[in-house]
């Protein structure tokens, strides 16, 4: 004969009163009962003859037990249940094999202890008890539950405090990882649940995923940063003119903290897209000073952009060359933030004629509520996407290169 324990029908209806115990911890005092009359009882109807006798034996040892009351119909129904009343969510945990929620946050709370103590930052404890409130009532917090997930769970908070204590700068995504989290592959299975946490509490919700990490520098495989223009680089006693390299130099990010402006260029330029970088790189040579950010530039291009905004006259024209598209210009007001003496102007990416392809997506539009900027170039472009919605030809590969200098430049 079957075991009565394991009778999967009644796990599942027991295991339906365990989560709603553990919801209800610390909120209502009001009896928790699964009602086999309502919803609750398709599965139990679904059962006949031996499988219902098991079924009833299972419940019944969970009655004994002390952890649940049973209560059965009336007159011609005396024989089928009516409804699982919770008697002691403790003995039930014990009888379901389950460790109850509190338990596992208290474990938790004991692994972390030493890590968070004198945390400094206080939205990552508040993001810990947010966390934590929610892993008591049995529900998820950003992809992870306990018990099953308190690894992960550690790793989490571990990787939160130490990118905002800056112990990943000058480091990959996984080395980062392998120095801090002790698995190379832990940040990468993470990324997701970070990024959330970032993003909340950072005040970048509209902020996807590669975005943040970019802007972070937690990329698993960081690439050279591409540029051209009148720039030396000075290491110790040696200095390099990189106004020779031509049509442009990729650095590795490293040598970039040693980039100082030779003089000041006839214009910044800073590109998003790949090939556009390419393309003005070799098709306009008009003693500017390109820069390629790869989308949001990552921390050390952000570095360069703020040391040139500093080091360079304000007479110095500063653009920026992106996708016409609320993330091209989301990129753009970034970029602005990090040149606060230099106006940052689009180019290329005002259209003569704008041939709508489609009108912006929930999404977007959210995205551009949270846009609004004082940077009139910023700000028409954004009216107009709003209005007229995304240009046929938003993207910027399908724009010519041209010199953004007076006699040249669209805006």
């Amino acid at each position: 004969m079957a075991d009565p324990q394991k009778n999967d029908i009644a796990e599942i209806l027991l295991g339906k009163l365990f989560d709603r115990w553990q919801n209800a911890l610390g909120q209502s005092a009001r009896a928790i009962t699964l009602r086999i009359s309502g919803r609750d009882g398709k599965l139990y109807y679904e059962t006949k003859g031996e499988a219902r006798r098991l079924l009833h034996a299972t419940l019944e040892n969970a009655e004994k037990f002390g952890a649940i009351g049973l209560q059965w119909g009336k007159h011609a129904t005396s024989h089928e249940l009516d409804r699982i009343i919770l008697t002691d969510g403790e003995k039930l945990a014990v009888f379901l094999g389950k460790q109850p929620a509190p338990l596992c946050v208290a474990k938790l709370e004991n692994d972390l202890y030493s890590l968070l103590k004198d945390c400094a930052h206080e939205w990552i404890t508040e993001a810990f008890q947010n966390a934590c409130d929610g892993w008591r009532r049995g529900k998820s917090f950003r992809g992870l539950t306990l018990p099953q997930d308190h690894v992960r769970a550690c790793q989490l908070f571990k990787a939160l405090l130490s990118v905002a204590e800056g112990q990943h700068k000058g480091l990959d995504m996984r080395t980062f990882s392998a120095r801090h989290l002790f698995d190379s592959k832990a940040f990468e299975r993470l990324k997701s649940s970070f990024c959330g946490v970032w993003a909340k509490y950072n005040g970048l919700e509209e902020w996807d995923t590669d975005e943040l990490l970019q802007t972070l520098g937690l990329e698993k495989e960081p690439h050279p940063v591409l540029l051209r223009g009148p720039l030396l680089l000075q290491q110790k006693e040696v200095i390099l003119d990189l106004s020779c390299f031509q049509p442009y130099i990729g650095m590795p990010r490293e040598l970039l903290g040693s980039v100082v402006p030779k003089h000041a260029p006839a214009y910044v330029l800073t590109i998003e897209n790949l090939t556009s970088f390419f393309r003005h790189a070799r098709e306009i040579q008009d003693g500017g000073l390109i820069l390629f950010t790869n989308g949001f530039p990552n921390p050390d291009v952000q570095k360069l952009l703020s040391r040139l905004d500093s080091d360079l006259p304000q007479s110095t024209l500063f653009y920026h060359w992106g996708d016409t598209d609320v993330d091209g210009l989301r990129i753009l007001n970034f970029i602005g933030t990090l040149t606060p003496n230099h106006t940052i102007t689009s180019h290329l990416m005002s259209r003569n004629t704008w041939q709508t392809a489609r009108l912006l997506n929930d999404q977007e539009i959210g995205k551009a509520s949270q846009l609004r900027s004082k940077n009139v170039s910023i700000s028409k472009l954004l009216d107009q996407l709003l209005i007229e919605g995304l240009p046929k030809d938003f993207e910027q590969e399908n724009i010519d290169p041209a010199s953004p200098l007076p006699a040249t430049t669209d805006n």
